[in-house]
């Protein structure tokens, strides 16, 4: 039996890239070995999820050390898609930024259209967890979501649709979570309109006995 280890996680980053940079020596010396996967108290851990929001996801009180157990066979196919490596993952992440580049622009052509360095540049900023390099690198593909309309004649700044992915804390079974895809109207005259009352919309269970208002 292994003997617990202890790791620096990148929150902003993805678990497979701690395999990649921690346990390559291991992985090399066992023969015959499935593809790796993580669980949390006995729940896979899905691999294009980032670290951060797992551990905020699974912990419903911070726990450090985050106590983590990798395995290297019996992959729950199941339960998790398959992981062929890096690219698995990179292309995962890619995909998310074409859904986001559709709700704000209609279209995926400023991702599509990304060069071959730049995506290089872009996705070496996920891997290395650097914010600073990867809003210099993301902010390449125009995915800004207020623009000012010069054409309008009370040079008022329109709100564009901004993409947002909610995961809900506290998850027992990956079975317990929905996925909502719903356009939502942030306009009201006279008000701004919060994340807060986004969520009041779009999760009332998690308001009930409030009024939509308060």
């Amino acid at each position: 039996m292994m003997e617990a280890q202890k790791y620096h996680l990148e929150l902003v980053t993805y678990l497979f890239f701690f395999l990649l940079l921690s346990l390559t020596s291991l992985l090399l010396s066992l023969p015959g070995q499935d593809t790796l996967w993580f669980d949390y108290k006995g729940l896979p851990l899905k691999w294009y999820i980032p670290t951060g929001v797992l551990f905020d996801l699974l912990c419903a009180e911070p726990e450090r050390p985050w106590n983590l157990t990798v395995h290297f066979r019996g992959y729950p196919s199941n339960l998790l898609i398959p992981c062929e490596g890096e690219e698995s993952v990179k292309w995962s992440f890619i995909n998310s930024l074409k859904e986001a580049d559709y709700i704000i622009n209609g279209n995926c052509k400023n991702v599509m259209n990304m060069s071959q360095s730049d995506q290089v540049e872009l996705w070496r900023s996920v891997m290395d967890g650097n914010l600073d390099k990867y809003i210099r690198s993301s902010s390449k593909l125009k995915l800004g979501t207020v623009t000012t309309d010069e054409a309008d004649m009370v040079g008022q700044v329109k709100a564009g649709k901004i993409p947002v992915r909610l995961y809900v804390w506290k998850v027992d079974n990956w079975d317990q979570i929905s996925y909502i895809n719903r356009p939502l109207e942030i306009h009201k005259e006279g008000k701004y309109f919060t994340l807060h009352d986004a969520l009041k919309n779009l999760l009332p269970e998690f308001f009930a006995g409030k009024s939509l208002d308060q």
